[in-house]
């Protein structure tokens, strides 16, 4: 899956959006042959050509490349090239933000029976954003989104219901959405029945049911539903009573902890703090070896610049040093970690400056 922006984290709440399926997924072609077809006008690689720019795999990220990639193939009437083109324009990554056009676009494809863009097109008619739709037919595109198999429009059609804010509240629907949702995988929707049924909302309440759902919730990794479930083990409502259970329960929630240990080789957070900690450590030496294309030194400039470790805290720097090393060692893991803390213009402004050091590097410094 790539690398979500914040557009899809927030606008969608859990929304599970795949990579445009392209036909050299399973090819020997490089990125060159790719390239070359696409600039000889073939729609599937230009979508895969965006697709790589827009994930930073075997490349530095840059978003300008992907949105111009991704406009050529939709001047195709490509509807991958479509939707992912109209993601990046709600964000304003490579190209201004644009709700309307934005949600033009998504509409464009979601008319075209694309079923991640009508659940797009619902959300966005909810909050309001690029269309002065009534909120209150986000209800129609959602139910088509979930009679199409996206679970994620089954359970946003079943909170409509739940709250009563925009469509009449109705806890019988509600319910048959969210049950939908959970039969189709969403986790959010198993959480939320949970919830129903600890409330009574709709039906008999029932916290050892409730306790159930939360549980299967959590395994799949759901924060709510932890703090959930360590409310009710705190509090001895339909479980037995477990305070330690409930502390180790709400500290997952709240740190959610993540794998810092990297891969191709490439130095962990413990193991920079220890070469900067060196006698022969020198920032300038550093430098110089990231700027002659020395992609550990890039990997380590980087997390010095993020973490503010013996230089002035800069993500900007530190994002431009790990897409470099990024493009090299095919490690995302840091360097997406860092855009969940970066603005829209930061991330812009950091892909700008990969493309000015990766110029100088390959011009020899």
């Amino acid at each position: 899956m790539r690398h979500l922006t914040k557009f899809w984290l927030t606008l969608l709440a859990g929304a599970c959006l795949a990579l445009p399926h392209t036909g050299f997924a399973q090819t020997e072609l490089s990125l060159k042959d790719i390239t070359l077809l696409a600039e000889n006008g073939n729609a599937s690689a230009q979508v895969s050509l965006g697709t790589a720019y827009q994930t930073g795999q075997g490349v530095a990220q840059d978003y300008a490349e992907a949105v111009k990639w991704y406009s050529e193939a939709a001047k195709t009437g490509s509807i991958e090239a479509i939707f992912s083109l109209a993601g990046l324009t709600a964000e304003g990554l490579g190209t201004e933000r644009d709700y309307e056009t934005a949600f033009a676009l998504f509409n464009q494809a979601s008319a075209a029976g694309h079923g991640p863009a009508t659940l797009v097109v619902g959300t966005m008619i909810e909050k309001g954003l690029g269309t002065e739709i009534p909120p209150e037919a986000a209800a129609t595109y959602y139910k088509t989104a979930a009679e199409a198999g996206i679970p994620e429009g089954a359970t946003n059609l079943g909170a409509l219901y739940q709250t009563g804010e925009i469509l009449p509240q109705d806890f019988a629907k509600a319910l048959q959405w969210y049950e939908y949702g959970a039969k189709l995988g969403d986790v959010r929707a198993v959480n939320n029945l949970g919830v129903m049924i600890l409330r009574g909302e709709g039906v008999e309440k029932n916290p050892s049911k409730a306790a159930e759902l939360f549980t299967l919730a959590v395994e799949q990794g759901s924060t709510e539903a932890m703090g959930n479930l360590a409310s009710l083990y705190g509090s001895a409502m339909g479980v037995p009573l477990d305070e330690a259970k409930a502390d180790e329960l709400y500290r997952r929630a709240a740190e959610q902890t993540r794998n810092t240990r990297t891969s191709a080789g490439l130095p962990d957070a413990q193991d920079i703090l220890k070469i900067i900690s060196t006698e022969g450590f020198t920032k300038r030496a550093l430098q110089n070896a990231a700027e002659a294309g020395d992609t550990r030194a890039q990997y380590v400039l980087g997390h010095l610049h993020m973490n503010g470790w013996g230089t002035p805290q800069d993500y900007v720097s530190a994002y431009a040093w790990l897409n470099l090393a990024t493009a090299t060692s095919g490690e995302t893991s840091v360097r997406d970690r860092l855009t969940e803390r970066m603005t829209t213009s930061q991330i812009n402004a950091g892909q700008e400056m990969s493309r000015d050091l990766a110029a100088t590097i390959a011009d020899g410094g």
